[in-house]
């Protein structure tokens, strides 16, 4: 007698995730009659199929809020980051316009013009009285 089973596990919107086929196991050493000579109509075959759904648990009624499970620390401060909006300055601020590039990076260009300005000065003409 063969009996399989076969075990299909489904996911809660229809698609298979899983797929378990088992057979039973065979004996470690052969019998010691000789079996009968049995012809394939006789032969019984017994599989067996089950179909399984993950069981979720209960949902919250309603729409839940991104903070629901953050601790409330954190819960707090993503409000008040939300609250004082990117800048700072919260959700009424105004912002200003972009800065030209002088204006942000005037601190590295005045030493750079004034090491160049203040150069040294001809060495030819300090040798010429020789």
């Amino acid at each position: 007698r063969f009996q399989e089973h076969l075990e299909l596990t489904f996911s809660t919107d229809g698609t298979l995730t899983a797929l378990t086929y088992t057979v039973p196991t065979v004996a470690t050493h052969c019998p010691d009659a000789t079996p009968p000579k049995l012809v394939a109509k006789e032969l019984l075959f017994n599989p067996t199929v089950t179909i399984s759904y993950p069981v979720e648990g209960p949902r919250p009624i309603g729409k839940v809020h991104e903070a629901a499970f953050l601790p409330t620390q954190a819960a707090k401060a993503m409000q008040e980051a939300k609250r004082l909006g990117a800048d700072g300055k919260g959700e009424g601020g105004e912002q200003e316009p972009p800065k030209s590039f002088f204006a942000k990076y005037w601190m590295y260009i005045l030493p750079v013009m004034l090491a160049l300005s203040m150069g040294g000065g001809d060495e030819k003409a300090e040798g010429d009285g020789d």
